[in-house]
């Protein structure tokens, strides 16, 4: 996780150097769109790429310099053959993320430009089941985890798991027209929990509006 905190200063450095107090700007940014969710390790046993959908906020304080925020809902799709869908019914995954964002223009610009954001925040995977089977990683320890005296007989119980996130973004803005713009990004998600780190990897295209 070196190369985390080096990208973390990095992005200190560069918000401090693109940041001049005679720059501020406060211009916003609003989008809502989806992707997909590519499950890595274990998780990928267990787990099927699966769609997002997303909410994202970001506030300028200079032209190049801001706040990041996301919200994220995945409904995991679960592997059939590793995890019977009558003994798992159902799993979601929900992540909130905040931190900074540096770009290489203007959200004025009309050009596209390109983006580096580092957030961190937390995620939260639920699973409404009614056994315990056999699973590993960050979704399937959540199976692993529970105890179900009914199993078998058609009762469902969720279980609920929380840890925590740091998540690089990489990202392109492109202007359509009128203020709006497509934010085209990956960000690979990195999840503290128990003791483990887990991976997974956010393909995400949205739509927004830049407001001032």
């Amino acid at each position: 996780m070196k190369w985390l905190t080096r990208t973390f200063i990095a992005l200190i450095v560069l918000s401090a150097g693109l940041c001049e107090g005679n720059d501020l700007s406060f211009k916003s940014l609003g989008a809502a769109g989806a992707g997909i969710f590519i499950p890595t390790g274990d998780d990928a046993d267990i787990a099927r790429t699966s769609p997002i959908a997303q909410l994202s906020a970001n506030v300028m304080f200079s032209s190049r310099v801001g706040f990041d925020a996301e919200f994220q809902y995945i409904p995991v799709l679960l592997e059939s053959t590793t995890l019977p869908a009558v003994a798992h019914r159902k799993a979601t995954q929900l992540a909130l993320m905040a931190g900074l964002r540096a770009t290489t223009s203007p959200l004025s610009s009309p050009n596209p430009l390109a983006y580096l954001a580092m957030r961190t925040g937390f995620a939260r995977i639920a699973i409404r089941t009614n056994s315990a089977a056999y699973s590993g990683g960050w979704i399937g320890r959540s199976v692993d985890s529970q105890t179900n005296p009914n199993a078998g007989l058609g009762s469902s119980t969720e279980v609920r798991q929380k840890g925590f996130v740091l998540s690089p973004k990489a990202g392109a803005i492109i202007p359509i027209g009128n203020r709006n713009i497509l934010d085209l990004a990956i960000s690979p998600m990195f999840i503290f929990d128990s003791g483990d780190i887990t991976s997974q990897y956010h393909i995400t295209l949205s739509f927004g509006r830049i407001t001032q």
